[in-house]
């Protein structure tokens, strides 16, 4: 594929590109972040996108699927697969984007998490340890959390998705609007878990104390209403309205276990007990698994994903518990169904790399959050970690 075949497929990806620098520095205005860190993070995921950009080149991908579609007829306006291929399309048909203008689009839309994910972990652990300081900083700066989210397709929409839910719990009651955007974000590639979102705030809204009964009670049909009518969207794009029963269910995991058995990233998890199946699936490949430069940088990521892990788990057990105010139960519920949901149907490790963004980012809020020695006002992020002895924080 020919990068630069016309003049403006030269100026195109420099116009984009700085499209993208006055949305970071807004971008980090709204989280607490400077000016000068917002362009920093930016940058660093733009190279990751062009990374990932020479790699679909060579090893091709689903990005230049989706920027084929070009040279077709437009699609159909619809969630999931539908409408990556109808935003591609416009970009590249009538907008006349390149593949590498394309790529940078999606750059900035995965920027939104990016830049979001990294205050978050900030102001967890601005007044910590210096150990934890450095683990958040190694955290964000792993290629994973960048390379998937910089490409053309869903991961961008997904992850940036999930970042904002997380943004939008710490502080539900004043970031309802955010928590909206971010669900049907994740509706419009994702509609399956956009509906694990609300029922996690389903659940959290019937035992979230800080509202008066009748309102919870509201809200909590309000969400019971919105998770029928999503429902059969959902069945439908995931296929399973033909499940009637237990045995049903069963033969339906198992279908999506055979998925992707191929390749150097796959295992076989329909053997495995369930422990062992979410395991594998969040910190997999390891270094055993290492068969390839792909496959030991992922390792490399999982292993410091693990040593996070166990941090928080020792503030656990040390009797460490989340702050109230950030919504603990809508992350728990969130987590736990993504979790069992994926990691019991998918047995592709290239797969579950990319797949586990989704949730991934409220995990690692929970485990710095149990990791921190004692509740600090940013522990409950109404203040920048550059700006905490001076102003509130903003909120969205």
């Amino acid at each position: 594929m020919n990068l630069f075949s016309t003049p403006w497929d030269i100026l195109s990806p420099l116009f984009v590109w700085g499209l993208g620098l006055p949305v970071a520095r807004w971008l980090g205005s709204q989280y607490g972040q400077t000016q000068k860190r917002s362009w920093f993070l930016y940058t660093w995921h733009t190279i990751w996108c062009i990374v990932y950009l020479f790699f679909t080149l060579s090893y091709g991908g689903d990005s230049i699927y989706y920027f084929s579609i070009e040279n077709q007829s437009p699609p159909e306006f619809i969630y999931g697969t539908s409408f990556i291929e109808y935003l591609t399309f416009f970009l590249a048909s009538p907008l006349q984007l390149s593949y590498l203008s394309c790529f940078l689009v999606y750059n900035i839309i995965g920027m939104v998490g990016f830049i979001g994910l990294d205050a978050i972990l900030q102001q967890l652990t601005y007044a910590q340890s210096a150990l934890l300081k450095r683990l958040a900083a190694l955290m964000i700066f792993l290629p994973s959390v960048s390379f998937w989210s910089s490409a053309i397709g869903k991961d961008s929409f997904a992850f940036s998705a999930a970042v904002l839910a997380l943004w939008a719990s710490l502080n539900l009651s004043r970031r309802i609007p955010l928590m909206i955007l971010a669900i049907l974000a994740m509706f419009l590639v994702r509609p399956h878990v956009a509906t694990f979102m609300v029922l996690a705030l389903t659940v959290d809204s019937i035992f979230n104390r800080q509202l008066p009964l009748l309102p919870r009670v509201g809200l909590a049909l309000m969400l019971l209403v919105a998770t029928r009518l999503l429902f059969p969207l959902v069945s439908e794009y995931v296929s399973i309205g033909d499940i009637k029963d237990f045995e049903d269910a069963s033969a339906y995991i198992e279908l999506k276990q055979s998925y992707n058995q191929h390749g150097g990233g796959s295992i076989d998890i329909s053997t495995m007990p369930l422990p062992s199946q979410l395991l594998s699936y969040i910190l997999r490949p390891a270094f055993f698994d290492v068969n390839s430069l792909f496959s030991f940088a992922a390792a490399i990521d999982n292993f410091v994903l693990l040593l996070i892990f166990v941090f928080g788990l020792t503030g656990f057990l040390r009797g460490r518990r989340l702050p109230v105010k950030s919504s603990p139960t809508f992350m728990y519920v969130y987590i736990t169904i993504s979790w069992l949901v994926f990691a019991t149907t998918t047995a592709n490790l290239g797969i579950s790399i990319r797949q586990k963004w989704m949730f991934l980012p409220m995990i690692l809020y929970v485990s710095f959050a149990l990791a921190c020695r004692a509740p600090k006002s940013s522990m409950y992020l109404n203040v920048g970690p550059h700006e905490a002895e001076t102003r509130s924080f903003k909120s969205i």
